[in-house]
């Protein structure tokens, strides 16, 4: 058999801090943290390879915990 060589990735990376963030909203999990966050929320950002991550209690508070990212 015959294999076909692997293309060297073409997708683009950041070259700059927060030019690309990619993130992840998990949950919800069946048991809360101690104080009652059932949701993880995830960030990283492309080029730093800095990763944060939030509890949440609430889906809604995604959007909130975003606007106060501070890398």
């Amino acid at each position: 058999m015959n294999r076909k060589r692997f293309e060297k990735d073409k997708a683009t990376r950041a070259s700059q801090p927060l030019q690309l963030v990619h993130s992840d909203l998990m949950g919800p999990f069946q048991i809360k943290s101690l104080k009652g966050a059932s949701y993880v929320l995830t960030f990283i950002d492309d080029f730093s390879r800095m990763t944060f991550g939030y509890l949440l209690e609430h889906k809604d508070q995604t959007f909130e915990s975003f606007k106060n990212l501070r890398l």
